[in-house]
């Protein structure tokens, strides 16, 4: 959901980089090898459309919910441009649904633009499990334009694309995007969540627990509640200000569950040690009758009702 919402700065700020590159600079030399653009600092590489082809490149770009972008403009000997759009802080694409792509562009797009048609597909170019888009757009003028693009998500993500007239899409542009490759895949993995691991530990903690308070263990004490409470507060605090700072929806959001579910795993990890230093006395089903301070479950019971039956016929 991030990535699809990260594309509709593209929309916002491709068109006119195109038209008119505000604030573009050349690309140092460095970066410039046999043709093609390397970019260490960004992990990527891809290649020069063709051998006149002009680079430029802006880092000053609005920013993506809160993330950082960078955008690589190269100009062909035509007037024509491709461009490579570079956020960070993404993360894994994992919706194969265009929808939100498509809301995206037409709360961005000048009102007098219309979205006509969209394609939105998985694709193995440039890397495995990419995504690939078209979309057609209406001008004021009668006129008919597409925008071609491809995706590639992780933990940054990077963005090829171009506006042409042409209903196909350009040979040159599907080449350049083929191009593309990353310098160290492993760098682009995207952090796994471990809010799913936590929430299952704790669940298996909190059902330990109900069992053992049912019996007659420790309850929590109002200390243990208060320090409880404490970190919920402390946990909610530090969502707000990383919030407050400028990051993504999906961000907090992830960041609230991986929260939440940590807190409550401290908990039941507290509660574990509780049992751990209070263990529950262990019945004697020997005696005929239940023993005082034991809290005994309905099978229990019965087990001693058909040992003392068992015994009185003996």
């Amino acid at each position: 959901m991030k990535t699809l919402l990260k594309i509709t700065v593209v929309v916002l700020t491709i068109p006119f980089s195109l038209i008119c590159q505000p604030g573009t600079k050349p690309v140092p030399t460095k970066w410039l090898n046999d043709g093609r653009l390397i970019v260490p600092e960004l992990n990527f590489s891809i290649n020069s459309p063709t051998s006149d082809a002009k680079w430029s490149y802006t880092g000053d770009l609005p920013k993506v919910n809160g993330n950082g972008s960078t955008a690589f403009v190269v100009e062909l000997g035509d007037r024509s441009k491709f461009v490579v759009n570079v956020f960070e802080n993404s993360s894994k694409m994992e919706s194969t649904s265009g929808d939100q792509f498509i809301i995206g562009m037409r709360k961005t797009f000048p009102k007098d633009w219309q979205i006509q048609d969209s394609r939105f597909e998985v694709s193995d170019v440039p890397l495995k499990d990419s995504r690939r888009f078209k979309v057609t757009i209406g001008l004021p003028n009668g006129s008919t334009y597409y925008a071609y693009g491809y995706i590639v998500s992780g933990n940054r993500s990077y963005q090829t694309i171009t506006f042409s007239p042409s209903p196909t899409e350009p040979v040159l542009f599907t080449q350049f995007a083929q191009s593309f490759t990353l310098l160290q895949a492993s760098a682009n993995a995207s952090l796994p969540n471990f809010s799913g691991i936590f929430l299952l530990w704790a669940v298996w903690g909190a059902i330990a627990n109900w069992r053992y308070v049912k019996r007659g263990g420790v309850r929590a004490t109002r200390r243990d509640k208060f320090w409880g409470l404490a970190a919920v507060g402390l946990g909610l605090a530090v969502i707000v200000f990383f919030g407050a700072r400028g990051a993504s929806a999906e961000s907090v959001g992830s960041m609230t569950a991986t929260v939440g579910a940590l807190i409550f795993l401290l908990w039941e990890f507290s509660r574990w040690r509780v049992r751990r230093k209070n263990p529950l006395p262990i019945p004697n089903f020997q005696e005929p009758r239940p023993q005082k301070g034991i809290v005994y479950t309905e099978s229990e019971l019965g087990v001693m009702r058909t040992r003392n039956e068992d015994s009185s016929l003996g």
